[in-house]
């Protein structure tokens, strides 16, 4: 329950439209056409093995006509040529003074008589059938004991007592034997047919009995049906029950498997047919009896005979079934593809907008006046008031922007302004008069440059000339306590930088680092250089005392508290770089080694520089 559920919900939730309506589709698709191809497979195969069945039996009673007429023709022949008076007269002849002679004329006109009435023919080099004669003992011996015999060599055989008490019971003249009942010939199958010669003056005493033999080849041929394949059939004698032809001479023993076997029950094969199961084979098989001759017809189908013709309909009601699945699956596509693409277009546009790309669907999409039409004019007039939210929120930042840097910039201008004149003040009560030429001289470079006629970026050059003015005033104040040196790639010094950007860094390294240490004198450097084809690095380093806090607390609050009051001018260029350039630019600090405080400054280099 638990896992139909997920699946419940994973369909519901988590698949994408365009597969949802796919299987949706395909679903409904897919079971029509099932149960169709099922539907009419199932009734096609039946009545197609009606029909082939039908038209098996249809054959097997071709055969059993055909059959008919060769034994109604044989009956006919023997039956005229007993009744010839040439025959009977030849038997009336035997007497005391029958010579030799006589014999031999009797015997040619017998022969005469017999092969007029009873043609051999021959095919493929064997006679359809070889005749043979016997006769009372009482007439003389026509000495070829191959074709005339008597009857005291054949009385103590089957055949001859059956045909013998028959005659003398209802006069029947005529009869069928299988070899089985033949002396001699049980391994054998053929069939006999033996004609009795009455005396017409004495009928129970018959003159000769006239039996023809006919090869097993000429009758398995004469039962073989030549329309269906793998059809088998077996020529069996009611009587007897002994089989006498079959079609196929190695499948005897499949003939006596049916024999001892029971049908399997079958609603669907028809009343005439039985199913039967030999040899892990089902067969088809209907018994047919001749209507003049004791003789039964048995005709068996294998299954797969019939399979083999509705295989082939079957595979082509696949085959089509494959066809309309494949069909379907290339129109549901196509159909899903196109219900769902508004929708892919959308979710994909809405995927911008949470990476705050504002992107409105073109107005070749937007069309409709269902759901997703609602849904996507929506998308674009959400987008356009969003557009014109963020340009008036862009607007009112940037004046927001311009105002914290002109109040920065007031910020750090009078907190050097008063470190300075607080200088000048000391060498004023010192008498120092050369110092203070040279400090008002420093601090007036120091101003005409802060000023830089009102520019807010200034080249590089520029501000590390105000950087120099800053360190001669505080040399001048506190003289031999610190070193400078400075390293600058001259090929950076023409990029723009805000004005008063490394000031507040010296003084907050000289005023919080070195002037705060023992060691004099301290170091202070300052090296400008390329880090990368998009960056700007300017170090400044001293040997000084060190942070006391973190970094980013110093950078966050200005507080690097000291003897000489808080480093509030850190704080200062540290909002100022951010809010000009953003995340990934701007101040850190590190701590210097062996000793001191490393302040960088990273600067993008203008797009048309960077190359």
């Amino acid at each position: 329950m638990k896992l139909l559920n997920k699946l419940k919900f994973a369909y519901l939730y988590d698949l994408k439209m365009e597969y949802k309506l796919l299987i949706s589709h395909l679903t409904l698709s897919v079971l029509a056409i099932l149960l169709l191809t099922a539907l009419l497979y199932t009734n096609s195969a039946r009545i197609l093995e009606r029909k082939l069945l039908n038209s098996a039996e249809a054959t097997s009673e071709k055969i059993m006509l055909s059959l008919e007429n060769i034994i109604q023709k044989y009956d006919n022949m023997t039956y005229s040529f007993s009744m010839m008076e040439t025959v009977t007269d030849i038997f009336s002849h035997p007497g005391p003074d029958y010579d030799y002679s006589g014999i031999r004329k009797d015997r040619t006109d017998f022969e005469n008589a017999m092969f007029s009435c009873i043609p051999i023919q021959i095919r493929n080099s064997v006679t359809d059938c070889d005749i043979r004669v016997f006769f009372d003992d009482s007439f003389p011996y026509f000495n070829n004991a191959t074709r005339y015999s008597t009857y005291s060599s054949i009385e103590d055989e089957a055949w001859f007592q059956r045909v013998s008490s028959a005659y003398h019971r209802d006069r029947t003249s005529f009869y069928i034997l299988s070899s089985k009942e033949l002396s001699g010939h049980e391994d054998e199958i053929f069939l006999s047919i033996a004609r009795v010669i009455p005396d017409k003056n004495y009928y129970p005493s018959p003159l000769a009995v006239l039996r023809l033999d006919f090869s097993k080849d000429y009758l398995n041929e004469a039962i073989s049906p030549n329309n269906f394949d793998n059809t088998l059939t077996f020529l069996v004698s009611e009587e007897t029950g002994s089989l006498i032809a079959l079609s196929s001479a190695d499948r005897e023993p499949l003939y006596k498997e049916l024999s001892g076997s029971i049908p399997v029950p079958d609603t669907d094969t028809l009343d005439s047919w039985k199913k039967f199961r030999l040899g892990g084979t089902d067969y088809f098989v209907i018994h047919q009896s001749l209507q003049s001759y004791p003789l039964t017809l048995i005709t068996m189908l294998p299954s797969h005979s019939l399979l083999n013709e509705y295989y082939l309909h079957r595979n082509f009601t696949f085959f089509m079934g494959g066809i309309l699945l494949i069909l379907c699956l290339f129109l549901s596509t196509i159909l899903s593809k196109t219900m769902s693409g508004r929708i892919i277009r959308l979710t994909s546009r809405m995927r911008h907008v949470k990476k705050g790309e504002l992107i409105p669907l073109p107005s070749s999409i937007i069309q409709g006046r269902d759901e997703i039409g609602e849904l996507t004019s929506t998308y674009n007039y959400m987008i356009h008031s969003m557009q014109e939210l963020i340009e008036k929120e862009y607007l009112l930042g940037q004046e927001t922007k311009n105002a914290e840097l002109k109040i920065l910039q007031a910020q750090i201008n009078p907190h050097f302004l008063y470190n300075t004149l607080d200088m000048i003040q000391w060498f004023a009560e010192e008498g120092m008069l050369s110092q203070i030429e040279e400090a008002v001289s420093s601090l007036a470079t120091f101003y005409r440059l802060s000023l830089s006629n009102g520019k807010e970026f200034i080249p590089l050059r520029e501000e590390a000339e105000h950087v120099r003015s800053y360190i001669r005033l505080q040399k001048l104040r506190f003289p031999d306590t610190f070193l400078y040196e400075e390293d600058f790639d001259s090929s950076l010094m023409e990029y723009l930088i805000p004005k008063t950007t490394l000031q507040p860094l010296v003084e907050n390294a000289i005023t919080h680092g070195l002037q705060e240490s023992k060691k004099i004198p301290g170091h202070l450097s300052i090296r400008i250089e390329r880090e990368n084809r998009k960056t700007i690095k300017i170090c400044i380093s001293d040997d000084g005392i060190g942070m006391k806090e973190s970094p980013q607390f110093i950078l966050n609050t200005g507080a690097v508290q000291g003897k000489n009051g808080h480093g509030y001018g850190i704080h200062n260029v540290s909002s100022r770089l951010t809010l000009l350039y953003g995340p990934g630019y701007g101040l850190s600090l590190e701590k210097n080694m062996p000793e001191g405080t490393l302040a960088i400054v990273r600067l993008p280099v203008p797009e048309e520089s960077a190359l």
